[in-house]
């Protein structure tokens, strides 16, 4: 076998490096300390929480964090500051009045029903109510978002993904190029092959990554968590027509109100900076919309745009130590830096 190269090698050092310095800050207490000095609102943002058995798995989203790094980053929150329930705070964010301690707020996006086995215990037991961005075309037909078909057919045996089309190819190999056309494009081409796929996916795929329905929103309501909206199919708004957006936006509010008769709050799909415009938040407010979130990390401290609100990603990537430097802010300027080429949010 060949040696590994030179910076192959630096960069291991260097994650080993780094990896080390962060479990002392932490350790030490530097971290809780540092956050301690600089109160206010950090808004988390996840997605699938997943079995600990299928970690390593090629089509697991790096976005999803597994059970076990869930309920330790639960009590880690706990023991920081604050867990509050988003809706709660709004209104103190709108108005103006700061949070005078570290408050931490628990959202999930897009609906995927692992979340409701690996995720709601965990927060029951420290009594944690949380925000449920719901894509409510998924929860309606419970087909899996589009993202996490590319990834899994990404992760087919090469002999598989050679026989599909050459344009589908073109966007398995870059996984990011998708988001920069309008979201039918692509689709039209994964359903295409999607039958075929399914028969080489085992069941622990289909556990992970299809959404919930309709009931299950419905029952987290009932248990004092807020549902609230993410567009009909995860489109990313800067990417279709502009009544296309109207519709994406529109539509989901009012069916997230038909099932548990209250939205407030929505989430914009992928949540950086140009997936959404001013245009879009005169829609917001005119369903009656109270705040919107992001994804450009950092704390919320008031006077806050409350359709606007920053938001911190967690996923595969953070075991206890670069979850509690991710809490402290020290990485706010170097995600916002990363966020362009994120996969998605």
């Amino acid at each position: 076998a060949s040696a590994p190269s030179l910076p192959g090698v630096a960069h291991r050092w260097r994650r080993r490096a780094v990896g080390t310095l962060v479990q002392f800050l932490d350790r030490s207490g530097y971290l809780a300390r540092r956050m301690r000095r600089n109160p206010g609102l950090r808004i988390l943002a996840y997605h699938g929480i997943c079995a600990d058995e299928v970690a390593g798995e090629a089509w697991l989203p790096p976005h999803f964090v597994t059970a076990s790094c869930f309920a330790r980053q639960m009590r880690i929150l706990s023991d920081l500051g604050r867990i509050v329930h988003l809706p709660d705070v709004v209104d103190d964010l709108a108005s103006g009045r700061a949070l005078e301690e570290p408050a931490f707020a628990i959202t999930f996006d897009d609906g995927h029903a692992c979340t409701l086995r690996h995720a709601v215990p965990a927060m029951d037991a420290l009594n944690i109510r949380a925000t449920f961005f719901a894509a409510t075309g998924h929860i309606d037909d419970g087909a899996w978002l589009l993202s996490d078909r590319l990834r899994v057919l990404s992760s087919l045996p090469r002999r598989l993904t050679a026989e599909l089309p050459a344009e589908l190819r073109s966007y398995l190999e870059s996984p990011t190029r998708f988001k920069s056309v309008a979201c039918d494009e692509v689709r039209v081409l994964v359903e295409e092959c999607w039958p075929a796929a399914t028969e080489h996916l085992g069941p622990r795929v289909d556990r992970t990554l299809h959404p919930m329905r309709w009931p299950d929103l419905v029952a987290l309501q009932l248990a004092g968590h807020e549902i609230a909206a993410h567009t009909v199919s995860h489109v990313i708004l800067a990417r279709e027509t502009r009544a296309r957006r109207a519709a994406e936006i529109v539509d989901s509010i009012r069916r997230v109100r038909e099932h548990v008769s209250q939205c407030i709050g929505f989430a914009y799909p992928n949540g950086v900076p140009g997936d959404f415009d001013g245009r879009d938040v005169e829609i917001l407010r005119r369903e009656g919309i109270h705040y919107a979130v992001t994804t450009t990390p950092g704390r919320c401290v008031p006077p806050q745009d409350v359709y606007r609100l920053p938001r911190t990603s967690i996923g595969l990537g953070h075991d206890e130590h670069t979850f509690t430097l991710e809490m402290s802010g020290r990485l706010d300027s170097r995600r916002r830096w990363q966020q362009v080429g994120a996969w998605a949010t």
